[in-house]
């Protein structure tokens, strides 16, 4: 009886060291070879799902569609070198769908502009790249992971960051969609790759796969159309509520919100330092209310929080008011109080030029850029005026 007794413990004690061994080789194998799923090619005509877990998505590189084309480095730009040559100022260009030029095309959008214009006026052939890293509904934190994961390779001598105030919005409607055509079995999956990557020692992946097959094998769910109502935006259902500025201050004010801002700019002001590289945050207005501005506040609270981390900070508030009140260009795409049309992204560029110059990285007088403006259109005369 004791020999039976302990034979069986034996063969447990067996079983469970087989265990012990198999688990954490199965668990290493699964994330050594990737295997599981093939989910996150997950894409719509522009954009994909991104196995990096704090962009979630991005574009897809060679994609094109209705005049937008990706180059081969996933950035809505013509095809760039990764090598600098002797003497160019590289500049890199990060944010959301502002800085992408939502609406308006590639040629036309900040980065492009400022590029064109500042080897226009500084008579120089290509001094100046401003490679444009910008990605439609990207918040603070998948921005400042764009810097680090894509921006950085390029070895940039200044990061230009351009803030639109609906950047501490964690929702993004582009990526409601993708996720949309995950069935539920898929979207578990998918987050909890995503939480593994940020926390591997906390997550399993073989028990990650063994939930979905289970998920996809006894409840099963039709194709997702990819289709999200805008609704589901806050930001658009607060425009459409005619609280659009109310919205965005309390983006600002918020504990919560709040803390997401300072801990981003925190972690560039770290990234940038560590490659001592000058970062310049380009903080965009709400367009509609120009004349009568609500949210001055809001943009000193925003410009003493990028100061006090020794980060260059460019208002365009009173630049853009200013091309309102001299009955310039209008500056927004129609119905639009978000995006910049072609003016402002020109009147962007201008004042961008203008703050190279005073931060000596690029070396510009008075005389050169009114003789630009004059050289060029009633545009730039116009947008030369506003910055005045």
């Amino acid at each position: 009886m004791h020999t039976m007794a302990r034979g069986a413990l034996q063969r447990l004690g067996l079983l469970a060291l087989g265990w012990a061994v198999a688990l954490p080789l199965g668990e290493a194998a699964l994330r050594v070879f990737d295997i599981g799923p093939r989910l996150l090619p997950i894409e719509s005509s522009l954009l994909r799902l991104s196995r990096n877990p704090r962009l979630r998505y991005e574009w897809k590189p060679g994609a094109h569609l209705n005049g937008v084309q990706i180059n081969s480095d996933g950035m809505r730009d013509r095809a760039r070198d990764r090598a600098k040559k002797a003497g160019l100022l590289r500049i890199a260009c990060v944010g959301d769908s502002i800085c992408a030029g939502y609406s308006v095309a590639s040629q036309a959008s900040f980065p492009s502009q400022l590029e064109s214009l500042s080897n226009g006026v500084l008579a120089c052939d290509g001094c100046v790249e401003a490679l444009n890293f910008g990605v439609p509904g990207y918040d603070l934190e998948q921005i400042v992971e764009s810097l680090d994961s894509s921006a950085l390779a390029f070895r940039p001598d200044l990061v230009i960051y351009g803030y639109c105030l609906n950047d501490p919005q964690a929702f993004s409607l582009e990526l409601a969609q993708l996720q949309s055509r995950l069935d539920p079995a898929a979207r578990s999956y998918v987050d909890g790759v995503w939480a593994e990557s940020l926390r591997p020692l906390r997550h399993s992946r073989l028990l990650l796969l063994t939930r979905w097959f289970m998920n996809a094998t006894f409840f099963p769910a039709s194709p997702r159309s990819g289709y999200v109502s805008r609704r589901a935006d806050p930001q658009v259902r607060a425009y459409d509520a005619g609280r659009l500025a109310g919205y965005l201050r309390w983006l600002h004010e918020d504990a919560d919100s709040w803390k997401t801002v300072r801990e981003n700019l925190g972690r560039m002001e770290r990234l940038t330092r560590r490659h001592d590289i000058p970062v310049l945050i380009v903080i965009f207005p709400l367009l509609s209310e120009l004349e009568h501005y609500t949210l001055d506040d809001v943009h000193a609270r925003l410009r003493a929080e990028i100061e006090s981390r020794s980060l260059s900070v460019l208002d365009l508030t009173q630049p853009f008011r200013n091309l309102v009140r001299l009955g310039g260009p209008s500056l927004e795409v129609l119905h639009d109080p978000i995006h910049p049309g072609i003016a402002g992204h020109r009147l962007a560029a201008w004042a961008l030029l203008e703050k190279l110059s005073d931060m000596d990285l690029v070396h510009v007088g008075s005389a050169e850029l009114l003789g630009g403006a004059t050289a060029m259109t009633a545009v730039d005369s116009a947008c030369l005026a506003a910055i005045r």
